[in-house]
């Protein structure tokens, strides 16, 4: 079977609604009032829609279904920006920033991702699922007012020096902020409070960036982009043997090329969790996708295809994740 071959769609962002020409240059579609794109049928179904919230401070919120395969490519801009993603869709979406991939998703460690406009970014998306995310854009010097408190850490040179205007970070999305996020996806386009409630959660991921940038500055500092290429490797590795056991972390560490000390440390930096919970975690969504998509119908089978050879065991951990036993998905 022959694959179509993707559309190329280079575009370029801006805190104000020009940037979305670009799109329709390439795609066609129409947009309404500067604030609501729509795309032609045969290419997605949905909509997206661009705010100015204020002053340096612009938010985009997609929610397409595409029915053709695109290669989005965002081309550097020289203005002075930062670019916050925030990911819900289920499905896995490919960011390469400057050649380094990286799988995002709502279910997945990494979800969030704060990018320099001046960087390139390649995100491939998934056919005919709902690709929903939203992503901030936030003027350098508006920022500076807000983090200047913090203006002796290093992450400030990282983030506002334009001789370090590459900055790139991936990273998980708190509990809080995916609860209000999940909330808007719930809601329609054609709801009348929909700006109201993507104007208010703009505020809160913004104030929730300033938090994080207090702790950002140890994984900007002291992860090489070689380093965090080679972890990448190991965590692509285990999300592709999910139905396996566990490798062990000395096997991993010698595919990164690294101590065991190293390797484990900056795996816990960058995903927030030891590569084993890591592994745990995935296998236990992959679980629950399996269930929750009616590929399986015993509870006792799916323990055993992911590697589990005692099924109470794998419910256990089950209900620890996701706090109710297998069976309430099996039946969902």
């Amino acid at each position: 079977m022959i694959q179509t071959p993707p559309i190329p769609c280079a575009y370029h962002y801006s805190l104000d609604p020009s940037w979305q020409q670009s799109l329709i240059d390439v795609l066609g579609g129409t947009l309404e009032d500067d604030k609501i794109l729509t795309l032609p049928a045969s290419v997605a179904t949905g909509q997206s829609i661009f705010l100015q919230v204020l002053p340096g401070l612009s938010v985009s919120l997609f929610d397409f279904i595409f029915h053709q395969p695109i290669a989005f490519s965002r081309v550097p801009s020289n203005e002075e920006f930062l670019i916050a993603y925030f990911e819900m869709s289920d499905e896995m979406t490919t960011h390469v920033t400057d050649g380094i991939a990286r799988k995002i998703s709502y279910h997945a460690t990494l979800g969030m991702g704060l990018l320099d406009c001046s960087t390139l970014n390649d995100i491939t998306v998934p056919v005919d699922t709902r690709m929903y995310n939203l992503r901030l854009l936030i003027d350098k010097q508006y920022l500076k007012t807000l983090v200047d408190p913090y203006d002796e850490m290093e992450v400030n040179k990282l983030l506002f020096d334009q001789s370090k205007n590459t900055m790139s970070f991936y990273s998980h999305i708190d509990s809080k902020s995916k609860i209000l996020l999940n909330s808007l996806k719930n809601k329609s386009f054609d709801d009348p409070t929909i700006e109201v409630h993507l104007r208010g959660l703009s505020f809160h991921l913004l104030y929730y960036l300033v938090e994080k940038s207090k702790t950002i500055e140890p994984i900007l500092t002291k992860i090489s982009e070689h380093d965090i290429l080679k972890i990448m490797v190991t965590s692509e590795y285990l999300l592709k043997n999910l139905l396996s056991n566990f490798p062990g972390l000395t096997d991993l560490a010698d595919m990164a090329e690294m101590s065991l000390t190293k390797y484990n440390l900056l795996f816990k930096k960058m995903f927030k969790v030891t590569p084993k919970a890591f592994f745990t975690r995935q296998k236990l969504l992959l679980g629950r996708k399996l269930l929750q998509n009616g590929h399986v119908t015993n509870i006792q089978d799916l323990a055993y295809e992911l590697g589990y050879s005692k099924p109470s065991y794998f419910s256990a951990l089950y209900k620890k994740e996701f706090g109710g036993l297998p069976s309430a998905d099996l039946n969902a």
